[in-house]
């Protein structure tokens, strides 16, 4: 039992709410709203967004299906499309616009603390850049950190090429090699 807070309730933290509330109030995004807030739209839309809803329907239907869910992602009560088309046409959109250039901003913050790590392959004569917010590892170690990760997403690359595998049995080595057909270790 999950006794934390849902990923999407973990996301909507870093959505500065009391800035998006200035920006509601600034263009009249909730006057005349009876049932849907700009907030609720937000929620809701963003909800889609990282679900990969492809219609208002399917946001309906997919939010229907997690109802005992709305509430602790911030829903009072299930979004329907018609409500949700009503909102999505008549906000102004300068509401949006806004929000998007505030979380725009601060992702710049965020990227401005990181640091770019520059390391110049001797074999190949290419240099390489690394992102990496760890300041206190030296740069080869984040080099040597970016190859071993490089080889784990080949492997994973080469399995869904070459073995046609949709999903794993476990997440241990013993279960993706018998998944695979490689022998197992216990069994060898």
């Amino acid at each position: 039992m999950n006794l934390g807070k849902t990923l999407f309730a973990q996301l909507m933290e870093f959505v500065p709410w009391t800035s998006f509330a200035r920006i509601v109030v600034r263009y009249g995004g909730d006057s005349r709203v009876r049932s849907l807030s700009c907030t609720e739209q937000f929620r809701a839309m963003a909800f889609a967004q990282l679900t990969y809803r492809e219609s208002l329907r399917d946001i309906e239907t997919c939010l229907l299906a997690n109802q005992t869910k709305l509430y602790g992602m911030g829903l009072r009560a299930p979004v329907r499309c018609s409500t949700l088309a009503d909102a999505n046409e008549g906000r102004d959109w300068r509401i949006w616009e806004d929000l998007s250039a505030l979380l725009i901003r601060r992702a710049r913050k965020l990227y401005c603390n990181d640091r770019r790590i520059r390391f110049k392959d001797p074999e190949s004569g290419k240099t390489l850049v690394f992102l990496t917010n760890n300041t206190a590892l030296p740069a080869l170690i984040i080099a040597a950190l970016y190859k071993s990760r490089w080889q784990v997403e080949l492997f994973f690359k080469w399995i869904k090429q070459h073995l046609r595998i949709k999903r794993f049995i476990g997440n241990s080595e013993n279960a993706v090699r018998r998944r695979s057909g490689a022998p197992s270790p216990l069994t060898c």
